[in-house]
């Protein structure tokens, strides 16, 4: 099995498109774009895309049309990951909520480690 190189497929103008349309038309816009991105990596990138073909088709037992439709999903998915990351970085982060799930988890292990001290 082929070693990932840690290298973007994206390019720098690829980037600045997205941070444009993140600034200038909204994100609900970058994502509109970004179906079009998805569909280009679902179907010009063969050689990742067998991979995770695999994955779905021998690993999860999907179909062949569900399998296809998931790699969609998935580049979908972690482009607007890299959207609201891009748009968090860029000043944006009053467009977006946060919800911190076993946040009490941790205050109390703060306040106990303050307590015995």
């Amino acid at each position: 099995m082929n070693k990932w190189k840690g290298k973007s497929k994206g390019t720098v103008l690829g980037y600045r498109i997205f941070v444009w349309c993140i600034r200038n038309i909204g994100i609900r816009s970058s994502y509109g774009v970004l179906y079009f991105v998805a569909a280009y990596y679902t179907l010009f990138q063969k050689k990742s895309n067998q991979y995770i073909l695999y994955y779905f088709r021998e690993r999860l037992g999907y179909g062949y049309r569900q399998a296809k439709a998931s790699i969609f999903k998935s580049y979908f998915t972690f482009g607007k990951v890299l959207i609201d990351k891009t748009a968090i970085s860029a000043g944006l982060r009053e467009k977006y909520t946060y919800e911190f799930d076993g946040i009490e988890n941790l205050r109390n292990l703060l306040a106990a480690k303050k307590e015995a001290c």
